[in-house]
């Protein structure tokens, strides 16, 4: 099976970062190919808050990058592992509109929490 993985990179190596490259190592120990595409932030402070949050809803350069990468790789599947806020939820389209099966990882709970911490003033969000 041919897997393209798709991350934020965030630079720095956390629980996330792990996760996608032991998933890497184990898939590519079982016989498939990955190919593993981590789109890294570019300027995000320099862009302004305005155009970085609309990147965050809509990302049409990263449908592009992926795109371009699907042509290449031709995966089976595309495993996004938490799209927010570089990739976008635009990945999902761009691989549906190829023909491309996606599945999904949220390694935070940013899509249901903009804190990512699902707690408020010290209790539980509910």
């Amino acid at each position: 099976m041919r897997i393209l993985q798709l991350h934020n990179h965030h630079g720095s190596l956390g629980g996330a970062m792990e996760v996608l490259a032991h998933e890497a190592e184990l898939l590519i120990g079982a016989g498939h190919a990955v190919r593993t595409y981590a789109l890294a932030p570019t300027d995000e402070l320099g862009l302004g808050r305005v155009r970085a949050g609309a990147k965050a809803v809509w990302n049409v350069e990263a449908c592009r990058e992926v795109a371009a990468h699907i042509k290449d790789f031709r995966p089976d599947v595309v495993h996004v592992h938490t799209p927010f806020p570089l990739l976008s939820p635009a990945v999902f389209r761009t691989a549906k509109r190829l023909g491309v099966p996606t599945v999904t990882t949220l390694h935070s709970y940013r899509y249901s929490c903009i804190a990512a911490t699902c707690h408020r003033n010290g209790t539980v969000c509910e």
